[in-house]
């Protein structure tokens, strides 16, 4: 399974009710773009992006303890599905 799919499986688990933006064109729900930093690594690597900071309701709920740790958690979560599969 790639990492991009762990991290979405686990952001659907700690973000219940928060609107994710996905990407099924290629039969996964994660966006992929051709960023020099992704394709010139190597390791795994992926660039998430944690809500929109111009969104008062996410600003706020990314300043929040509740969002920080719920950001920090779906990512170790995510992380670890991804490694438990290597």
């Amino acid at each position: 399974m790639k990492t991009l799919t762990c991290l979405c499986q686990a952001a659907r688990r700690h973000l219940p009710g928060q609107r994710l933006r996905t990407d099924y064109t290629d039969g996964d729900p994660d966006l992929e773009a051709d960023f020099y930093i992704l394709r010139h690594t190597a390791c795994p690597a992926v660039l998430t992006e944690n809500l929109f900071m111009d969104n008062p309701a996410d600003c706020a709920f990314l300043l929040s303890e509740e969002g920080q740790q719920s950001i920090a958690d779906l990512h170790v979560d995510g992380i670890t599905a991804y490694l438990s599969t290597l």
